[in-house]
């Protein structure tokens, strides 16, 4: 039977305050800062790589033993690493990333936080992942339509398909088109399943009746919120900070009554 002398009960309220409270100067282990370099001469790129494959192995080291100092272990066969480039930019290197001798794999793309994010930083994967969870309640929503009013069959909406259309929009919801285009065309035929409507019907007219959003619309009101939010500082400093420094902001009143915040480079 093994014996804890320290731990947060999972699940408790003030647990993830304390878990907090516990990393909270783990920033402080590492140097790990964003830089820019400009290469010169026999500055190459293999130089260059063998550089940050030195200092990356050497900060890890010392957030392995901060770690290991606060009773905290790390998974090493679960840890990856992402190289982030440009879509049609390929990196061949030879990057070493280890961790206490064990060598790290690399990965194109990572789910944090039900979030999976690209190292092309596309969204294509996490859509197909909203499309699938979308899909699924289509078929809860499917079963439930016949015993129950169309008031609570919005509910079951609200709690799961618009739940998962919102998580995130404000990152994953500037995609293309193209891409969008395939979970708009699954959430029309759910409405049509919830209202008992033909498949040629008019769909933004049933959008209208049921007053339910499309996906293009959260994302602007979920856009919009959280431009509210930094101008009148309910967000943490540091995005008011970002957008205060970069941008400036303007109103752009569209043909309805709902006013979006847009973001205007100052250069």
């Amino acid at each position: 039977m093994v014996k804890f002398t320290c731990c947060v009960p999972q699940g408790s309220t003030r647990g993830p305050i304390l878990f907090l409270f516990y990393v909270n100067d783990l920033p402080l282990v590492s140097n790990f800062k964003p830089f820019f370099c400009r290469w010169y001469g026999s500055f190459t790129i293999s130089k260059l790589n063998a550089w940050i494959n030195n200092k990356n192995n050497q900060e890890l080291e010392s957030v392995d033993n901060w770690l290991k100092y606060n009773k905290l272990s790390l998974n090493y066969s679960k840890t990856r690493y992402m190289l982030f480039t440009k879509q049609n930019e390929y990196v061949d290197t030879n990057f070493n990333v280890q961790i206490n001798n064990h060598l790290l794999s690399r990965t194109e793309c990572v789910k944090y936080l039900g979030v999976i994010t690209g190292d092309k930083l596309i969204w294509k994967p996490h859509i197909t992942l909203v499309k699938k969870q979308v899909s699924k309640a289509s078929g809860i929503i499917c079963k439930f339509r016949h015993y129950i009013p169309f008031r609570s069959l919005k509910t079951v909406h609200y709690s799961i398909v618009y739940s998962h259309l919102r998580y995130a929009i404000t990152s994953w919801g500037s995609s293309s088109f193209a891409t969008l285009n395939t979970l708009n065309i699954i959430h029309n035929k759910l409405l049509r399943i919830m209202t008992f409507s033909k498949f040629n019907s008019n769909v933004c007219k049933l959008y209208k009746d049921t007053q339910i959003l499309t996906v293009d619309r959260i994302f602007k009101l979920e856009i919009s919120k959280l431009m509210y939010k930094i101008k009148f500082r309910l967000v943490p400093k540091q995005f008011t900070e970002h957008f205060c420094k970069n941008y400036r902001y303007s109103f752009i009143s569209y043909k309805t009554t709902i006013k979006y915040w847009i973001c205007h480079s100052s250069d």
